[in-house]
Protein backbone atom coordinates (compact mmCIF):
# COMPACT_ATOMS: atom_id res chain seq x y z
CA UNK A 1 0.00 0.00 0.00
CA UNK A 2 2.78 2.43 0.92
CA UNK A 3 4.80 1.59 -2.17
CA UNK A 4 1.85 2.44 -4.41
CA UNK A 5 0.71 5.44 -2.39
CA UNK A 6 4.16 7.07 -2.43
CA UNK A 7 5.21 5.77 -5.88
CA UNK A 8 8.42 4.41 -4.39
CA UNK A 9 9.40 0.71 -4.36
CA UNK A 10 11.41 1.20 -1.15
CA UNK A 11 8.56 2.70 0.87
CA UNK A 12 7.63 0.74 3.99
CA UNK A 13 7.18 1.57 7.70
CA UNK A 14 10.90 1.18 8.38
CA UNK A 15 12.21 3.41 5.60
CA UNK A 16 9.54 5.99 6.47
CA UNK A 17 10.67 6.20 10.08
CA UNK A 18 7.35 4.98 11.50
CA UNK A 19 8.84 1.79 12.95
CA UNK A 20 11.81 3.72 14.33
CA UNK A 21 9.35 6.05 16.05
CA UNK A 22 7.54 3.09 17.60
CA UNK A 23 10.89 1.58 18.62
CA UNK A 24 12.04 4.82 20.26
CA UNK A 25 8.75 5.23 22.11
CA UNK A 26 8.73 1.60 23.23
CA UNK A 27 12.36 1.73 24.38
CA UNK A 28 11.56 4.88 26.33
CA UNK A 29 8.61 3.06 27.86
CA UNK A 30 10.96 0.53 29.50
CA UNK A 31 12.20 3.33 31.74
CA UNK A 32 8.68 3.69 33.18
CA UNK A 33 7.89 -0.02 33.38
CA UNK A 34 6.78 -2.77 30.99
CA UNK A 35 3.18 -1.52 31.13
CA UNK A 36 4.27 1.69 29.35
CA UNK A 37 5.91 0.01 26.33
CA UNK A 38 2.76 -0.39 24.23
CA UNK A 39 1.24 3.10 24.72
CA UNK A 40 4.65 4.75 24.31
CA UNK A 41 5.23 2.82 21.08
CA UNK A 42 1.91 4.12 19.73
CA UNK A 43 2.85 7.65 20.75
CA UNK A 44 6.29 7.30 19.16
CA UNK A 45 4.88 6.07 15.85
CA UNK A 46 2.38 8.91 15.63
CA UNK A 47 5.05 11.46 16.61
CA UNK A 48 7.34 10.09 13.89
CA UNK A 49 4.54 10.42 11.34
CA UNK A 50 3.96 14.02 12.43
CA UNK A 51 7.68 14.78 12.10
CA UNK A 52 7.87 13.16 8.65
CA UNK A 53 4.80 15.13 7.51
CA UNK A 54 6.24 18.39 8.87
CA UNK A 55 9.61 17.92 7.19
CA UNK A 56 7.98 16.86 3.91
CA UNK A 57 5.55 19.81 3.96
CA UNK A 58 8.36 22.30 4.60
CA UNK A 59 10.48 20.71 1.86
CA UNK A 60 7.95 20.49 -0.94
CA UNK A 61 5.07 18.26 0.10
CA UNK A 62 5.29 15.61 -2.63
CA UNK A 63 5.51 11.83 -2.23
CA UNK A 64 9.27 11.88 -2.90
CA UNK A 65 9.79 14.32 -0.04
CA UNK A 66 7.83 12.06 2.32
CA UNK A 67 10.27 9.18 1.67
CA UNK A 68 13.28 11.46 2.10
CA UNK A 69 11.80 12.89 5.29
CA UNK A 70 11.24 9.32 6.49
CA UNK A 71 14.90 8.44 5.93
CA UNK A 72 15.97 11.53 7.90
CA UNK A 73 13.52 10.77 10.71
CA UNK A 74 14.62 7.14 10.82
CA UNK A 75 18.26 8.21 11.23
CA UNK A 76 17.41 10.65 14.03
CA UNK A 77 15.23 8.22 15.95
CA UNK A 78 17.68 5.33 15.50
CA UNK A 79 20.31 7.53 17.12
CA UNK A 80 17.81 8.21 19.89
CA UNK A 81 17.31 4.48 20.45
CA UNK A 82 21.10 4.03 20.64
CA UNK A 83 21.25 6.78 23.26
CA UNK A 84 18.52 5.12 25.32
CA UNK A 85 20.42 1.82 25.20
CA UNK A 86 23.56 3.60 26.37
CA UNK A 87 21.85 4.89 29.52
CA UNK A 88 19.59 1.88 30.12
CA UNK A 89 21.80 0.12 32.73
CA UNK A 90 19.89 -2.93 34.00
CA UNK A 91 17.12 -2.43 31.42
CA UNK A 92 19.55 -2.85 28.50
CA UNK A 93 19.06 -6.60 27.94
CA UNK A 94 15.25 -6.27 27.89
CA UNK A 95 15.40 -3.35 25.43
CA UNK A 96 17.89 -5.07 23.11
CA UNK A 97 15.91 -8.32 23.05
CA UNK A 98 12.69 -6.44 22.34
CA UNK A 99 14.27 -4.38 19.55
CA UNK A 100 15.54 -7.56 17.84
CA UNK A 101 11.95 -8.70 17.29
CA UNK A 102 10.59 -11.83 18.88
CA UNK A 103 7.29 -13.73 19.03
CA UNK A 104 8.26 -15.53 22.24
CA UNK A 105 6.00 -13.32 24.33
CA UNK A 106 2.95 -13.77 22.11
CA UNK A 107 -0.42 -14.08 23.82
CA UNK A 108 -4.07 -14.16 22.70
CA UNK A 109 -4.34 -10.47 23.63
CA UNK A 110 -1.32 -9.42 21.58
CA UNK A 111 -2.48 -11.55 18.63
CA UNK A 112 -5.96 -10.02 18.69
CA UNK A 113 -4.50 -6.53 19.01
CA UNK A 114 -2.26 -6.98 15.96
CA UNK A 115 -5.06 -8.62 13.96
CA UNK A 116 -7.35 -5.73 14.81
CA UNK A 117 -4.76 -3.12 13.82
CA UNK A 118 -4.01 -4.97 10.58
CA UNK A 119 -7.70 -5.03 9.63
CA UNK A 120 -8.09 -1.35 10.49
CA UNK A 121 -5.48 -0.70 7.79
CA UNK A 122 -6.36 -3.49 5.36
CA UNK A 123 -10.07 -2.67 4.95
CA UNK A 124 -9.65 1.04 4.01
CA UNK A 125 -6.67 0.20 1.78
CA UNK A 126 -8.82 -2.40 -0.01
CA UNK A 127 -11.68 0.09 -0.38
CA UNK A 128 -9.38 2.83 -1.74
CA UNK A 129 -7.41 0.41 -3.94
CA UNK A 130 -8.46 2.02 -7.21
CA UNK A 131 -7.44 5.44 -5.95
CA UNK A 132 -4.07 4.00 -4.87
CA UNK A 133 -3.66 2.50 -8.35
CA UNK A 134 -4.26 5.92 -9.89
CA UNK A 135 -1.89 7.70 -7.51
CA UNK A 136 0.82 5.07 -8.10
CA UNK A 137 0.98 5.90 -11.82
CA UNK A 138 2.85 9.16 -11.19
CA UNK A 139 2.92 12.20 -8.96
CA UNK A 140 -0.21 14.30 -9.58
CA UNK A 141 -1.98 11.65 -11.70
CA UNK A 142 -4.62 11.10 -9.04
CA UNK A 143 -5.48 14.81 -8.94
CA UNK A 144 -6.28 14.69 -12.66
CA UNK A 145 -8.88 12.01 -11.86
CA UNK A 146 -10.45 14.01 -9.06
CA UNK A 147 -8.63 12.28 -6.18
CA UNK A 148 -7.53 14.32 -3.18
CA UNK A 149 -4.02 12.83 -2.95
CA UNK A 150 -3.08 14.74 0.20
CA UNK A 151 -6.15 13.55 2.09
CA UNK A 152 -5.73 9.95 0.86
CA UNK A 153 -2.06 9.86 1.88
CA UNK A 154 -2.82 11.41 5.25
CA UNK A 155 -5.52 8.86 6.08
CA UNK A 156 -3.61 5.77 4.98
CA UNK A 157 -0.29 6.91 6.46
CA UNK A 158 -2.00 7.46 9.82
CA UNK A 159 -3.59 3.99 9.71
CA UNK A 160 -0.27 2.48 8.64
CA UNK A 161 1.39 4.11 11.64
CA UNK A 162 -1.29 2.66 13.93
CA UNK A 163 -0.84 -0.86 12.52
CA UNK A 164 2.97 -0.63 12.69
CA UNK A 165 2.88 0.63 16.26
CA UNK A 166 0.66 -2.28 17.30
CA UNK A 167 3.08 -4.84 15.87
CA UNK A 168 6.24 -3.14 17.16
CA UNK A 169 4.84 -2.48 20.63
CA UNK A 170 4.17 -6.18 21.22
CA UNK A 171 6.90 -7.89 19.21
CA UNK A 172 9.66 -5.37 18.52
CA UNK A 173 11.10 -4.60 15.10
CA UNK A 174 10.86 -7.46 12.59
CA UNK A 175 12.35 -6.01 9.44
CA UNK A 176 12.27 -6.80 5.71
CA UNK A 177 8.88 -8.54 5.71
CA UNK A 178 7.09 -5.41 4.52
CA UNK A 179 9.75 -4.72 1.93
CA UNK A 180 10.44 -8.14 0.39
CA UNK A 181 6.98 -9.74 0.38
CA UNK A 182 5.19 -7.12 -1.79
CA UNK A 183 7.99 -7.30 -4.38
CA UNK A 184 7.76 -11.09 -4.45
CA UNK A 185 3.96 -11.12 -4.62
CA UNK A 186 3.94 -8.51 -7.38
CA UNK A 187 5.64 -11.01 -9.71
CA UNK A 188 2.57 -13.26 -9.35
CA UNK A 189 -0.30 -10.77 -9.07
CA UNK A 190 0.90 -7.79 -11.08
CA UNK A 191 0.81 -4.19 -9.84
CA UNK A 192 -2.95 -3.94 -9.11
CA UNK A 193 -3.42 -3.00 -5.46
CA UNK A 194 -6.33 -5.24 -4.42
CA UNK A 195 -4.86 -8.66 -5.27
CA UNK A 196 -1.45 -7.44 -4.11
CA UNK A 197 -2.91 -6.49 -0.71
CA UNK A 198 -4.48 -9.91 -0.24
CA UNK A 199 -1.44 -11.93 -1.28
CA UNK A 200 0.97 -9.70 0.65
CA UNK A 201 -1.22 -10.09 3.75
CA UNK A 202 -1.09 -13.89 3.45
CA UNK A 203 2.49 -14.07 2.16
CA UNK A 204 3.80 -11.89 4.96
CA UNK A 205 2.15 -14.12 7.54
CA UNK A 206 3.57 -17.24 5.90
CA UNK A 207 7.10 -15.80 5.75
CA UNK A 208 6.92 -14.75 9.40
CA UNK A 209 5.66 -18.18 10.49
CA UNK A 210 8.48 -19.94 8.61
CA UNK A 211 11.07 -17.53 10.00
CA UNK A 212 9.79 -18.02 13.55
CA UNK A 213 9.93 -21.81 13.11
CA UNK A 214 13.53 -21.52 11.95
CA UNK A 215 14.37 -19.21 14.87
CA UNK A 216 13.00 -21.67 17.40
CA UNK A 217 14.84 -24.61 15.85
CA UNK A 218 18.10 -22.63 16.01
CA UNK A 219 17.86 -22.11 19.75
CA UNK A 220 15.10 -19.56 20.40
CA UNK A 221 16.71 -16.80 18.35
CA UNK A 222 14.73 -13.58 17.89
CA UNK A 223 12.71 -13.89 14.68
CA UNK A 224 13.91 -10.44 13.60
CA UNK A 225 17.41 -11.83 13.23
CA UNK A 226 16.17 -14.52 10.81
CA UNK A 227 14.12 -12.12 8.68
CA UNK A 228 17.13 -9.79 8.44
CA UNK A 229 19.48 -12.63 7.46
CA UNK A 230 17.22 -13.95 4.71
CA UNK A 231 15.55 -10.67 3.76
CA UNK A 232 18.63 -8.65 2.83
CA UNK A 233 20.18 -11.14 0.38
CA UNK A 234 16.77 -12.08 -1.01
CA UNK A 235 15.93 -8.46 -1.71
CA UNK A 236 19.29 -8.03 -3.47
CA UNK A 237 18.49 -11.11 -5.55
CA UNK A 238 15.13 -9.59 -6.55
CA UNK A 239 16.77 -6.32 -7.59
CA UNK A 240 19.48 -8.08 -9.62
CA UNK A 241 16.89 -10.33 -11.23
CA UNK A 242 14.86 -7.30 -12.30
CA UNK A 243 18.01 -5.67 -13.65
CA UNK A 244 18.85 -8.73 -15.75
CA UNK A 245 15.30 -8.86 -17.07
CA UNK A 246 15.27 -5.16 -18.01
Amino acid sequence: MLQGLLTNPLAEPYTLGIAAGAAFGGALGFFFGSFAVTPMAFAGAMAALWLVSLIAARSGGGAAYIVLAGIITNAILSAGVTFLKAIADDRLSAIVLWLMGSLSGASPLSALSVWGAALILFIPAFIYARQIDAVSLSEGQGALLGIDEKKLRGLLLALSSLATAAAVSFFGIIGFVGLVVPHLMRTFTGPATRPLLVFSFLGGGLLLALADGAAQNLGELPVGVITALIGGPFFCWILMGRRRGA
